[in-house]
This record gives C-alpha cells, structure tokens and sequence, in this order.
C-alpha cells in the first residue's frame, strides 16, 4: 500500500513539529505493519506520549489515541507502559458523564462513537475487571441511544458502526454485558450494509444509495471508520448476513484502494484533516487485508 511509504515519511520528517496526537495515531498505524521507524525512535516517541499522558489532557480522544499508541509499542517491542496507562485510563474513569457515556471531554454532553472508543480502549488495557460497573453502564447507554436514535430515524452510518464495534469486542473478550444476538445487533448489521454506496463508500448523508448527492460526497474517512467495525462485526453476524456483508466488505477496501491519490493518501477536508485520514485508511485497509486471508480465504476452502 503506497499509503504506509507516506504515513513513514511523514513521521520520520514531522516528528517533532507535528502536534502529538497526530503523530501517535500515525504511530499505531504504522505498528501494526512492519514499516515503522527505528526501536530507538519509536521509545522516544512513547516517552514523549507517557508524558503527555501524566499532563492529564482535557480531550478524552487525544488521551485515548496516546494509550493506544502505548499500548501498540508495549506489544512490539515488549516495553512495559502499564503503570501510565493504568493512570490515564483512571483518569478517563473519572471523566465519565453522569448519563453513563463518554464526550469529548468532561463538558460535553455522551455521544456515541467517544463512549464506544472508550469502552473498547479499558477492554483492550485489560482492565475491564476493574472497571466493570462503568463498562456496564455505558454500554446500556450506549444501546438505549442507539435505539432512541433508530426509533427516531437518525440513522448516521458511522453510529452504528461504532456500537457494532464495541457490542463486539465486548463479546469477544467474553465480557457478558451485551447480548450479541439480539435484534439490535443484526438490524444495525442490515442498515449499515443498505447504506453502502454503489462505489463501495459510507457518507455521512441519509437517503436513497443511489442518490447521486450521496454518491458525489463518498467519504474515504467515513467509510475508514466503518470498515474495520464491520470487519470486527462478521464473526458474530447471522450466517444469512455473512455472504452480503463479505461484499460490502470488498467493496469497501476497493472503494478506499481506488480513491488514494497519487502519493498514496487521500484528500482531506476541514472536518477530516490528511493525517487523521491516511491512519484511518491504513487501520481500515490492514483489517481488510486480515480479512481476505483469514475469514474470506477459509470460506473459500471447499
């Protein structure tokens, strides 16, 4: 993918001009491939980030991005970050809404896709444990909103996608506060996959797919959010799901193969700036790859 030769340029190049947040999503990105930069730069970089995680950052999805570029280090290198990511997720514990969820930070109001993130980033320090009671309350949150939004027909595609992430990385840690074959589940599943674009993309817009309003504003970014969770959503899918969903799939990853620029990237927006854009595209593509020689290969194995 000529995406990762750029997000490895522009590390390499930006590392200590780019704002931090940036630069640790690039990080994860890159850790999850075999192209990240020297051992002795990357133990630099997570000094750089425990720091800011010890600074107590008001932005709950910048201290989210900074423990999982930890985390994505601690598993690459065998560093040992636990103590700062024990600290930082305490911390994100104590900024949780009286609702239940998560915002963007401590005055915000819960929204969907934070509490989502937040839920499977204490799953993925392994400290759900813990925290147990917090998880639970959450997630109800989070599937009482979800519900309220499709009786009220607010059916924003990447919404769903997060609850279809998290509802699923819940189960799949055998963490037992979400039901996976419930109605709720499935019928996110279907919507999300009636809402893909004939070229393959998700956009922010409702409607008719064939839309042509939709279909001129397909979005590499949303469609890089929704793709790994609906990846992440396949194994728990109805088997009658599981044909259409591996199309949606494929599509998907051809849509943002197609739509990268010549260096690799994809164009950004004001809402959607090229780094944020290129660590998405490259997360997103990696699980599809994972995918296609993993679930999709053995279900071509007659």
């Amino acid at each position: 993918m000529f995406c990762l030769g750029f997000a490895r340029s522009y590390f390499l190049e930006g590392a200590e001009e780019v704002h931090l947040d940036w630069m640790g999503f690039i990080l994860s990105a890159l850790l999850g491939t075999e192209l990240y930069p020297s051992r002795s730069m990357v133990i630099d970089f997570a000094n750089r980030l425990e720091k800011a995680l010890y600074a107590d950052s008001p932005d709950h999805l910048a201290s989210a991005n900074h423990i999982t570029a930890l985390l994505s280090v601690d598993k690459s290198f065998e560093t040992d970050h636990k103590e700062v990511i024990r600290y930082a997720v305490d911390h994100l514990i104590e900024r949780r809404l009286k609702d239940g969820g998560w915002g963007f930070n401590a005055v915000d109001v819960s929204r969907i896709p934070c509490t989502a993130i937040m839920i499977i980033l204490v799953v993925e320090c392994g400290l759900a444990e813990g925290y147990m009671h917090h998880i639970q309350e959450a997630y109800h949150w989070l599937q009482r909103k979800w519900s309220d939004e499709l009786v009220d027909e607010k059916l924003l595609p990447f919404k769903a996608a997060h609850l279809l992430g998290c509802a699923s990385s819940l189960h799949g840690c055998r963490i037992d506060v979400v039901d996976i074959n419930s109605e709720l589940f499935y019928r996110t599943i279907d919507l999300l996959m009636k809402s893909q674009l004939q070229n393959g993309a998700w956009t922010y817009l409702l409607g008719r797919v064939d839309d042509p309003l939709r279909l001129e504003l397909s979005s590499p970014y949303h469609t890089a959010i929704i793709l790994p969770r609906l990846i992440r959503a396949y194994s728990y899918a109805r088997d009658t799901q599981k044909e259409p969903m591996t199309e949606c799939i494929v599509k998907a990853a051809r849509y943002l193969c197609e739509s990268q620029n010549l260096f690799g990237c994809w164009y950004a927006t004001h809402n959607d700036p090229l780094v944020r854009m290129l660590c998405l595209g490259i997360m997103a593509l990696n699980h599809a790859l994972m995918f296609i020689k993993g679930p999709l290969a053995e279900a071509a194995v007659p």
